[in-house]
């Protein structure tokens, strides 16, 4: 059986959780937060047993639903704040540990 890989642009998400992500308007917010939210992978087809092999419009044989599971934990907060108000991302430029050497790249000088 051949499965379908699906490749999404980018995490839906990424404006809430990426400190860096900036917005210029509250309606982009808003915009990106319902895409996220309303996907299609969200929405189903759901089959109604008494009307299955209906062709009639009033009497559909699914109705379409937006499945109640919340996709962000209660924790992160989904409003929009300014980008005055954002603090600015953490500077990254001293790394330690046992990885340090994974963070930074030598030329590659081939002669």
């Amino acid at each position: 059986m051949a499965t379908r890989t699906i490749l999404q642009p980018n995490r839906a998400y990424d404006h809430i959780y990426d400190p860096s992500y900036i917005t210029s308007h509250q309606n982009d917010h808003y915009r990106q937060t319902s895409k996220a939210m309303f996907n299609a992978q969200r929405i189903e087809r759901v089959p109604d047993d008494k009307y299955l092999f209906s062709e009639l419009p009033h009497y559909p044989r699914c109705t379409i639903q937006v499945t109640s599971k919340e996709a962000l934990p209660a924790h992160v907060d989904k409003d929009w704040f300014s980008p005055a108000e954002k603090p600015p991302p953490a500077c990254h430029d001293n790394v330690s540990g046992p990885h340090r050497h994974k963070f930074f790249a030598r030329p590659n000088k081939q002669m």
